[in-house]
């Protein structure tokens, strides 16, 4: 099974650890172009979100979520950074 690691960043938001990793275990019921290893999960405000945005895509503009790639030689499936905030706007 793949290792999924939670980092939550959001003063207030609260969730079931357990819920979230099979959602995102789900992930590999349809993909088969996720890499193997370890998958990480952050919860960031909307802020810090814009704020990734324009350091790693150069686009200051608000989004939900920003996902960056893995690399299965390093054992590592990619990560995932989402803002609670901004999805449920």
């Amino acid at each position: 099974m793949r290792e999924v690691s939670i980092c939550n960043e959001v003063e207030n938001f609260f969730f079931l650890e357990d819920i979230v990793i099979s959602l995102f275990l789900h992930l590999d019921d349809y993909s088969e172009s996720i890499p193997e290893g370890e998958l990480s999960v952050v919860f960031v405000s909307k802020k810090e979100l814009c704020r990734i945005h324009q350091e790693f895509m150069d686009d200051p503009t608000e989004t939900d979520v920003i996902t960056f790639p893995g690399d299965g030689m390093m054992d590592f499936s990619g990560e995932i950074i989402v803002s609670p905030e901004r999805a449920m706007d």
